[in-house]
């Protein structure tokens, strides 16, 4: 009879005693049904636990809305500008669902999402459900949380969004029907592994800014672009499965990716290389793409070891793209590598199987199979070169 009267004291106070917008300042609980009129916000001292089975709900209109001023490259930028409602994690918070119990977060046009700010350890989103939100997570600052088993759906902007120094562990979560997937920028490091990303009407997963994201053992299908990398980020993409998109992974500027031991698969083309981005693409498999590597502009791969099997063309380099290509596997293929226009490919022990055409070259393009003294020379003097000016950088920081 003590047990069920405890009980029962526990029950309401989870379920009745809530806040429901404004400040959260000491430890609360919730459980069943909560339906948010307003910003909340956990404030620096306090623990937000929402718990198993949960389902959060949002009015119509918010009667709160706080702000969160970040600076950008073009001044100012007020992040939570709009109207919707969120819940804002300056301390810490736990969503503590269940397989079968999940928490759900039934969105609608007010429905914002959970936006983390502190550096805190200890918030975790596990077993969560977000449906409609206008981006399910946000993480600012050096927030750390671990976000695991957690499904988004028809989320209007994005399903995840990282900037600053945040450092999430995003493992086994699932995004679809949403504009973008998961967004990783400015000094960003976070780890993604083991998601199921699907019919992304942008990007599955982009990296911008100076990020360096770890991106693996992820399945990635049926995106605009699998995976988007711009700017100088560096990811490091490995093991994932990439398939049914327009470009399987794209990328432009001065990025700088390591792409390896991936399978990509059926996509319009495998990797399109833009503008001055420089990956090393390494022990990959490539097979039924309508193009397995695509560069072009001013880009400077290194493509090394992998294998193509049954894309028409294996290699495309084209504008003033700059590649290295060694000791690759290409077989049923109607061209190996085709250059065009000003482009250069440097080749070196690379093996053909039931290839109709190993290599084709048009205009001032250029195909040079034998490494000269003087490139390999080239090739160190710009790496050293790199190598001091990040040298320089670390010592006037210092």
């Amino acid at each position: 009879m003590l047990k069920l009267l405890i009980f029962l004291i526990f029950l309401g106070s989870c379920s009745k005693n809530y806040t429901s917008s404004g400040k959260i300042e000491t430890d609360e609980i919730w459980k069943g049904k909560i339906k948010l009129k307003g910003d909340v916000i956990v404030e620096e001292l306090a623990t937000l636990k929402i718990l198993e089975g949960s389902r959060i709900t949002y009015s119509k209109k918010s009667n709160f809305n706080t702000h969160y001023i970040k600076s950008s490259p073009i001044g100012n930028v007020d992040v939570l500008q709009d109207d919707r409602i969120e819940i804002i994690v300056k301390g810490v918070l736990k969503v503590i669902g269940k397989d079968g119990k999940e928490v759900i977060f039934e969105g609608k046009k007010q429905a914002g999402g959970i936006v983390f700010l502190s550096d805190k350890k200890g918030s975790i989103i596990r077993f969560a459900k977000f449906f409609k939100t206008g981006v399910a997570i946000r993480c600012y600052g050096e927030s750390n949380p671990v976000i695991e088993n957690v499904y988004i759906k028809g989320s209007e902007l994005g399903g995840i969004g990282l900037w600053d120094t945040s450092k999430p562990v995003i493992k086994k979560v699932e995004i679809e029907d949403s504009l973008h997937g998961i967004g990783v920028s400015d000094f960003s490091e976070p780890e993604i592994s083991s998601c199921v990303i699907m019919g992304i009407k942008k990007a599955g997963i982009f990296t911008e800014g100076d990020s360096k994201a770890r991106v693996f053992s992820n399945k990635v299908t049926g995106c605009n672009v699998g995976i988007a990398i711009g700017d100088i980020s560096k990811p490091e993409i490995f093991k994932n499965s990439i398939s049914g998109c327009g470009a399987g992974i794209s990328m432009w500027v001065n990025a700088e990716p390591r792409i390896y031991e991936n399978k990509i698969f059926k996509n319009i083309t495998g990797i399109v290389i833009q503008e001055e981005a420089k990956p090393y693409i390494f022990k990959n498999e490539f097979f039924e793409n309508g193009g397995g590597i695509g560069a072009n502009d001013g880009a400077e791969p290194v493509i090394e070891e992998n294998r193509f099997f049954s894309n028409p063309k294996s290699i495309i380099a084209s504008g003033g793209s700059i590649l290295r290509v060694f000791r690759n596997i290409i077989s049923s293929s109607k061209v190996g590598i085709f250059v065009d226009s000003t482009a250069r490919v440097y080749l070196k022990d690379n093996k053909f199987y039931n290839v109709i055409e190993k290599t084709k070259v048009l205009n001032k393009a250029k195909i040079i199979e034998k490494l000269s003294f003087l490139f390999i020379i080239t090739v160190g003097l710009k790496r050293q070169k790199k190598f001091m000016i990040k040298f320089l950088l670390i010592k006037q920081r210092i």
